[in-house]
């Protein structure tokens, strides 16, 4: 049970990774803007959120050795993409 519950919180807090790379593309062009700028802000404060919720995450679940902690977030990595890849093709129409 332990293992189920750390597989899908990981793949809830891994998700918005996919979510905002795909997004970031859109405003991080050459030539830096101000709202390429905010933009960049906005993704880095999300990105210190989501790894500290992760670290978090780890550090609650002391039942599971690191060494199938780390094999579970590489999974969960290849789960997480691959979900989300779905959702975002499927029904925001995304390519």
């Amino acid at each position: 049970m332990q293992y189920l519950k750390f597989i899908l919180y990981e793949v809830i807090l891994f998700s918005p990774f996919f979510i905002l790379n795909f997004y970031e593309s859109i405003y991080f062009k050459s030539p830096f803007t101000k709202g390429g700028f905010l933009a960049l802000i906005i993704s880095v404060c999300v990105y210190a959120v989501l790894i500290s919720l992760l670290i978090k995450l780890f550090i609650r679940f002391e039942a599971i050795s690191f060494k199938r902690k780390t094999l579970l977030s590489i999974l969960n990595l290849f789960i997480s993409g691959l979900i989300t890849g779905i959702i975002m093709s499927f029904i925001l129409g995304a390519e």
